[in-house]
């Protein structure tokens, strides 16, 4: 048998590693610092027509990292322009490079790396998922507008999820950042519960199997601990998925687990204790929403009301709801061995923030099995029992849904009718004496 020389053996090694069907199958890739990681900023829901000076107060705050957690930009189109005028990816590309233009989003992605997953209105339309016409295009779109390189698995993978690597004061990978993309495999109405496909779960679990890192930071466009919200999109829309999720955390004795979520247009801090879950840890979630409009800008000061009164949730840290513009910010203390998540205002002051103790293992109990079986609702054993509209089968919710608009549009027609009929008798007896041109013999006439 031949040997080749050794002297080819060396490019021939460097030829093959750097073939991307030969790399491993985890999409993690490092970053480059030549430091500990210690601050992470995140936010959503941003318009890229609306004002952008809260990027100015992310890039002064000098964080390590920006996340980008949904709604980066609003591609919905307007809905009389659905069936004519420009294309829907023209549109898109517009938004894109405006957002890029942006002078404070250009400064800070000038100066800090920024690294995102979407959600809805980015991908394409509210409240989209897997049926979307145009999701493999919007992805590509998605992927340049974060200068994803042309070669990353990212651009073949049924969806833009990823990982990444961050360096602590022990390796280059203390951190892991695990990004979800709860769009693309989005199921249709009524047709199942699997909100990211089955190779996103095949990948994630790698990911957490093969991960040695200190702290997991995991983000999704939605958020993932509420039990039953009335209005927003939710993990617990799809609960076999939010119940799998926690077991792969349990099974792979993940350690200090943090949520990252968006889309809800105000910011708060949510927490599952460790008895709810019996998967070894207490888990925080940190939702930032709302870069340049929140809820308040819809609602006004009715907006908290209904945060407290309606949309509340066991798992809802008291007062830490914020109704104006806001983004995240995640402060590692390697010392102190704790972590401090701050809801910044839009000048970069805390609103609110929250210290809690880095976990230095993973201490499970065993739990009777059924509590895990996928047909058992009792997984997450603090959720509360559903509340009345929770009990109503969807169907029966579209269909009232429908009945009211309906309804609306009886009133509206009801109004047009009686417009248009003062309009064409502007002579009637209310309206006479109102008159310019009548006159005291007139009226006497009418009388």
């Amino acid at each position: 048998m031949h040997r080749l020389p050794s002297s080819l053996l060396i490019p021939i090694f460097l030829v093959l590693a750097a073939h991307p069907c030969l790399l491993p199958a985890s999409s993690a890739r490092p970053l480059s610092w030549d430091h500990p990681v210690s601050k992470i900023a995140f936010g959503s829901c941003n318009s890229e027509t609306l004002d952008q000076q809260i990027f100015q107060s992310i890039a002064n705050a000098k964080p390590d990292l920006f996340i980008w957690l949904g709604d980066a930009i609003y591609a919905d189109r307007p809905i009389w322009t659905t069936w004519c005028c420009t294309p829907r990816l023209e549109i898109m590309k517009k938004k894109y490079s405006l957002q890029r233009e942006s002078p404070p989003y250009a400064n800070l992605a000038k100066n800090v790396p920024i690294v995102g997953v979407w959600d809805d209105h980015d991908y394409g339309e509210n409240n989209a998922g897997k049926s979307f016409a145009y999701k493999l295009e919007s992805q590509q779109l998605y992927l340049d507008f974060l200068e994803e390189p042309s070669d990353s698995p990212r651009r073949k993978n049924p969806g833009v999820y990823t990982s990444y690597d961050l360096p602590g004061p022990d390796s280059d990978a203390d951190i892991k950042i695990i990004l979800l993309d709860v769009r693309f495999n989005k199921p249709d109405l009524f047709e199942g519960e699997d909100l990211l496909g089955e190779e996103q779960w095949r990948w994630l679990e790698q990911e957490l199997s093969q991960s040695r890192a200190k702290i997991h930071i995991i983000g999704s466009g939605i958020q993932i601990l509420p039990d039953n919200l009335i209005i927003q999109e939710y993990w617990n829309t799809y609960p076999s998925s939010r119940r799998r999720l926690f077991e792969l955390f349990k099974t792979y004795k993940t350690p200090n687990v943090l949520l990252i979520s968006g889309d809800v247009h105000h910011a708060e801090i949510l927490k599952i204790p460790n008895t709810c879950t019996h998967i070894g840890q207490d888990v925080y979630e940190f939702t930032s929403s709302g870069l340049t409009h929140t809820c308040t800008n819809l609602l006004g000061p009715a907006c908290k009301w209904i945060l407290k009164h309606i949309q509340q949730t066991p798992y809802h840290i008291d007062n830490s709801h914020y109704v104006e513009l806001n983004w995240g910010e995640i402060y590692i203390n390697w010392d102190k061995k704790n972590v401090t998540l701050y809801i910044r205002d839009i000048s970069g002051d805390a609103a609110y923030n929250l210290t809690y103790p880095l976990n230095q293992e993973v201490q499970t109990s065993l739990v009777h099995e059924s509590s895990y079986d996928q047909d058992n609702s009792t997984f997450f054993i603090c959720d509360r029992p559903a509340r009345f509209y929770h009990q109503i089968p969807l169907k029966s919710w579209l269909q009232m849904f429908i009945v009211l608009i309906l309804f609306i549009l009886l009133i509206a027609f009801s109004v047009y009718l009686l417009i248009r009929e003062k309009r064409a008798h502007p002579h009637s007896k209310n309206s006479y004496t109102n008159l310019p041109c009548s006159t005291d013999s007139t009226k006497k006439k009418q009388t």
